[in-house]
Formats: C-alpha cells, structure tokens, sequence
C-alpha cells in the first residue's frame, strides 16, 4: 500500500470528495483567500488566518436586503467576500441619503464592534454579496494579538469618521 499500512488504516483510507471535514476545510481555505484580499487582514500569518477563517460565519444576502439598520446595536464585522453593499445615512429632516458603495475586498460595521457605538448607517446589498461575519470577541482577540492591527484599525475608523461628517454637515447645511 501506498503508506506501509493496510488502505483501512486512517491515514491510508480514501476520503471521500463531500467528506464533511474535508469540505469544512475547503471553506476555511477559501475564508483565508478572501481575508488576503483584504488590507486589514493580509500581514498575518497563514496560521492566524486559518484562525479567523475557521471562525469567520458565511452570511449571503440577497440584492436589496438589509444587512443593517442605521441604530442598531452592533454584534459583527462584516468582511464583504463577493458583491457590492450601499451605505445609506438617515439624516434628520432629509431623506435617506447613499453615502457610498463598498466592494468586494472590503470591511463594514467595524466601528460598531470596536466601540460598542450603534450603527451610524444602513447597509443594503447592491447585488447578491456573500459576507463573512466575524463576531467582537474574535475581532478583539486578534487585536490583543496584533497590535498593530489596532493601528490600522483606527486610522480606518478616523478616515470614515471624516468621511462622514463631511457628507452629514453637507446636507445640513443645505437643509
């Protein structure tokens, strides 16, 4: 045999294509792929991506659904794997206004997750997307890790913010 053993040995044994373990680890190396598309993630190492992906919970969204609504309480990262999300913005006496789309590569929600704060927008899928969420103790325990990550974290966090107020003080002043 092809090991030295018996081919009923387990290490020897054929698994089978639709094996269960084996299509878990399909999905987890295909969440790493997609997490070195994205810029936060795509220093770490192979073994801390295995990580995240093996914690990392698919979630599909059909064009036009709701991932989101601005003022909602914050439970998950949403790393954006396939698709295209709309950020819109409720802004007092104004109708909801599009803030911008976010693409596949991208990360959402992470301001939420990061300081507790409740949802300063709503996300809608533009298209079909398929999201990976990753819940606020993984996110921090990656952060504890890779302090560094805190850093890049919070210069994405200061850009929006900016970002955002710009859009908000636009239409404010408008109206």
């Amino acid at each position: 045999s092809r090991c030295g053993s018996s081919p009923t040995t387990p290490s020897c044994r054929r698994i089978a294509p639709d094996d269960p373990a084996r299509r878990c680890q399909r999905d987890i190396e295909r969440r790493v792929t997609d997490l070195r598309k994205v810029e936060l993630f795509s220093g770490l190492q192979p073994a801390e991506l295995r990580t995240i992906g093996a914690r990392m919970v698919p979630a599909p969204f059909a064009l036009g659904s709701i991932i989101f609504e601005q003022g909602d309480t914050a439970h998950w990262l949403y790393l954006l794997a396939t698709g295209e999300v709309d950020a819109l913005v409720d802004i007092p006496g104004q109708p909801r206004r599009h803030f911008r789309t976010i693409l596949a590569g991208s990360t959402f929600g992470e301001r939420g997750v990061m300081t507790g704060e409740l949802r300063r927008q709503t996300m809608v899928a533009r298209t079909d997307v398929l999201c990976y969420r990753l819940d606020q103790a993984t996110v921090e325990e990656v952060i504890r890790s890779r302090p560094e990550l805190a850093e890049s974290m919070a210069d994405i966090l200061w850009r929006r913010d900016v970002e955002i107020h710009e859009f908000v003080a636009r239409f404010a002043e408008a109206g």
